[in-house]
């Protein structure tokens, strides 16, 4: 996997996995990667060119039932949105199934309807709430990852994707 992974806030970078585990030996010589460990590297990376995530967030003002937030997300088709938050800080949201239990709510929008995705979550108390954020597009080759193709033996199959990610605090 080659994922072209843009965070707020930090250096745009290739990451380079393995599905199979195996090293990526000389795979990546000459290039200035920081392996991670066994079948994962990272490269520096120029941004892709897609710009920030398309989020928006509307604060909806507190009540007895807690505060809440309503959160829009404009994908594309093609892509999926990952958000991941603290359970416990959830007391209700818009979805029409039943919150479920454990330490950390995650939510996978795989296939977003055209136009707008929106949620609204009632978080509890008046304490920010870490949201994370990620907008995964399978099959995107930035030019760094096309540069790195090039550059690999035939028999290297390549899935590239691109990846946006931001945390809030709601």
């Amino acid at each position: 996997m080659l994922t072209h992974m843009e965070e707020q806030g930090a250096q745009a970078r290739l990451e380079v996995v393995t599905e199979d585990g195996l090293p990526l030996g000389g795979l990546l010589e000459g290039r200035r990667a920081a392996a991670l460990g066994r079948g994962e590297a990272w490269l520096a990376a120029e941004p892709s060119g897609l710009g920030p995530l398309p989020i928006a967030v509307k604060q909806e003002g507190a009540s007895e039932a807690g505060r809440a937030v309503t959160l829009s997300w404009w994908g594309e088709p093609g892509t999926q949105l990952v958000m991941r938050l603290p359970r416990d800080s959830v007391v209700g949201w818009s979805l029409p199934a039943q919150l479920p239990e454990g330490p950390e709510l995650v939510l996978r929008v795989v296939v977003p309807p055209a136009g707008e995705w929106s949620v609204r979550l009632v978080f509890r108390g008046e304490a920010p709430v870490q949201v994370n954020l990620k907008e995964w597009r399978q099959g995107y080759a930035t030019r760094d990852i096309e540069a790195l193709r090039r550059g690999l033996p035939d028999w290297v199959v390549v899935e590239p994707e691109a990846c946006r990610a931001v945390s809030l605090a709601l």
